[in-house]
């Protein structure tokens, strides 16, 4: 697997290089450094990383949240602010480069690893989350179609453009508001809520049906809806999806087609009964005449203009008069639009002549239109045409029965992209590898990854419901006090609306009966245009095995310095992450220092000056290039006394620290000062300088 590739921006290169040899401790490939924020920016277009660690401050004209922002301008990669000095306003101006968290120097290789971790896991879990985004809103720009999507309570949480353009509403006006306050002011909206509530939570709430919404202007419109149920992990409702067309004209149109039918039928009962009779009066039959003429102009009328598909079949019966084929009586043109077949080519021709493959069922389901005279209302997809039609069927008279259809490719298309989406963000939440955990404004836990309830040590109806304040958790923070509820992370990300980094806590797991540690993020979540958080998400992973790893080496050292004690050696360590230098007893009393950490400039100066050169290149080619430290030199300790030390080290990559030891030595030693004895100081040879001089 390719290793992730990281791009450090830093202008201090003892920090750089601390950096990137805790980088490649931790398995991480170093795309390159910069020290400026225009190499920063050409070598983020050239190298393209995986990330960026940045430092806000850096030397030149440009700084690095100009740099960041100039890369963000060209390239999605996610960036990690490097800081000294996290003040508000530097934190505020940095906000518009959308940074994924900051870090204070110096740099911890615990909170390098779990927050690069975090950066690359959460930016390919956004980047597949916008192209599934993309490819939704795509289908939505491009289908004439409602999008809608409600609460439990009916709130409108989503709404699309085609929405607020046939309606009349703005996108400020329609979300956060009451659905049937907005489109059903005048039917008791408190009881349509109250009746829609009951229905999602006995799952009695139909998946299709047509509703009549008033727009702004105050005018009824009739949708076709198709309503989609989003439950949460358990089995719970949780809010309702659903698309529709607005099919009032449509309606319109059939309801005038089904009366004109009706006179039409009504006319030719009445002629055929005045025929048969032979009762009437010429003038009574040039009237009958003509108002079935006028009626039947009427119902071409309406044949010809319907926007919907239809047509009128002859069923053809077996001998046993079961249905097995039909033919094709008339069609109008949207029938012709919608199916791709010409009147010319199909009038009087049966479906079997026409396409071979058509279905025997749906053969037998207009049959049983035909010879029952009952109506029926269905979807179906057509795989000669390869379309997605819905189709009401009826009989005019008995053996014969009319389709009124409407192509839905692209609405079952859309349904089945917005599922497909879904999906992919499920999957990706149940398989990271890090745990999270969503909840309320008011506390609870509403949802779980597997990741979250394996790190806890519990089930997921464990977890559901469970909030902060609950005192199973048994939480506790570093120094091992108890750390409340109303602390935790999710909690002050909600009572704030910031995001918190990197918290560090302690929490009991029942599973296996001890306390793990996890360093953990929250994220607060709002509503467009809402001030406060209405949910917060939070992930967290488990670094137990680092702090125990850290205690072990605690351990060590300790037993080590005693060793070195009795044999008359001091020990010392250089941590060059922290910049701090720490000794044993004997390592103190040698360099005069007292108790304690010490900044690590602090000890180097104890050293002669006219030594340091020789310290520093020494120090340096031990870290860049592991050369043999071996160093002989004099110090100048607190009480003015003048010493000659002898110290050898080795550097450790992985943990970024350089070990070594020391010891005293006679006042004429000084002849081996340096790495070489090339590099000894020479008081002749100063002397010679002078005379030259």
């Amino acid at each position: 697997m390719r290793k992730t590739r990281v791009l450090i921006v830093e202008d201090e290169t003892i920090i750089s290089l601390d950096v990137q040899s805790i980088l490649v401790g931790l398995g991480y490939e170093v795309a390159g450094t910069a020290a400026t924020g225009e190499a920063a920016i050409e070598k983020a277009l050239s190298l393209d990383p995986d990330i960026i660690l940045m430092d806000i401050l850096l030397a030149g004209k440009m700084d690095g949240i100009e740099a960041a922002r100039a890369i963000r301008r060209n390239r999605d990669i996610p960036i990690i602010y490097l800081t000294a000095n996290a003040d508000r306003a530097t934190v505020d101006r940095a906000q518009d480069t959308l940074p994924y968290t900051y870090l204070n120097k110096p740099i911890h290789e615990r909170d390098l690893y779990s927050n690069i971790e975090s950066a690359v896991v959460l930016h390919r879990a956004e980047a597949k989350l916008r192209e599934s985004e993309r490819r939704f809103r795509d289908s939505l720009a491009n289908a004439r179609l409602f999008a809608v999507q409600l609460d439990m309570d009916g709130t409108i949480l989503f709404c699309n453009d085609y929405m607020l353009e046939t309606t009349g509403y703005t996108r400020d006006e329609l979300l956060g508001s009451d659905w049937f306050a907005v489109f059903h002011s005048g039917n008791n909206p408190e009881e349509l809520r109250r009746s829609r509530r009951e229905a999602l939570r006995t799952d009695r709430l139909p998946l299709h049906f047509d509703e009549t919404l008033v727009n702004k202007a105050g005018k009824p419109m009739i949708v076709r809806w198709n309503r989609t149920i989003l439950y949460g992990p358990g089995g719970e409702p949780l809010a309702t999806s659903k698309i529709g067309e607005d099919i009032t004209e449509e309606l319109r149109l059939r309801q005038a087609l089904l009366k004109a039918n009706e006179e039409l039928t009504a006319a030719n009962e009445e002629l055929q009964a005045a025929i048969e009779e032979q009762e009437v009066t010429n003038e009574e039959l040039i009237h009958t005449l003509e108002a079935l003429t006028k009626s039947e102009s009427d119902y071409r009328l309406l044949f010809e203009s319907l926007l919907s598909g239809f047509a009128v079949h002859e069923i053809i019966l077996d001998e046993k008069e079961r249905p097995i084929d039909y033919r094709f009586l008339h069609v109008n043109p949207a029938f012709e639009r919608l199916t791709g077949l010409k009147a010319a080519d199909i009038v009087g021709r049966t479906v079997l002549e026409v396409l071979p493959g058509a279905e025997p069922e749906l053969i037998e389901r207009y049959g049983a239109v035909a010879l029952s005279m009952k109506p029926d209302h269905f979807e179906y997809f057509s795989a000669p045409l390869a379309c997605h039609y819905e189709v009401v069927a009826f009989s005019p008279v008995r053996g014969q029965f009319a389709t009124l259809f409407r192509d839905i490719t692209d609405r079952i298309i859309f349904d089945r992209a917005l599922q497909a989406s879904e999906q992919k963000f499920r999957s990706l939440f149940e398989t990271m590898s890090q745990g999270v955990v969503y909840q309320s404004a008011e506390g609870p836990i509403i949802d779980a990854n597997p990741a979250a309830a394996r790190l806890l040590g519990m089930t997921m109806d464990q977890l559901m419901g469970r909030t902060s304040a609950d005192p199973r958790w048994k939480a506790i923070r570093e120094d091992g006090s108890v750390l409340p509820g109303e602390e935790h992370p999710s909690m002050l990300s909600l009572a704030t609306g910031k995001r918190v980094e990197n918290f560090i806590m302690g929490v009991y797991n029942p599973e296996i009966d001890t306390y793990r540690w996890l360093s953990v993020s929250a994220n607060p979540i709002f509503r467009e245009a809402e001030e406060w958080p209405y949910m917060v998400f939070t992930s967290f992973t488990d670094i137990t095995d680092i702090r125990n790893a850290h205690d072990e080496l605690k351990s060590n050292k300790s037993l080590m310095e005693r060793a070195f004690d009795m044999f008359g050696l001091g020990y010392w360590e250089f941590d060059l992450e922290r910049r701090v230098a720490t000794g044993s007893s004997e390592s103190r009393r040698i360099y005069g220092l007292g108790d304690g950490d010490l900044p690590l400039a602090d000890v180097q100066n104890l050293a002669l000056p006219e030594y340091r050169p020789m310290l520093d290149k020494a120090l340096e080619r031990l870290v860049k290039h592991n050369e043999k430290y071996e160093v002989v030199f004099k110090i100048r300790r607190a009480d003015k006394s003048v010493l000659v030390v002898h110290s050898q080290a080795e550097y450790s990559r992985a943990t970024n620290r350089v070990f070594g030891v020391i010891r005293e030595m006679p006042q004429d030693a000084t002849g081996a000062a340096g790495t070489s004895k090339a590099e000894e100081p020479s008081e002749s040879s100063e002397n010679k300088r002078r005379k030259k001089g």
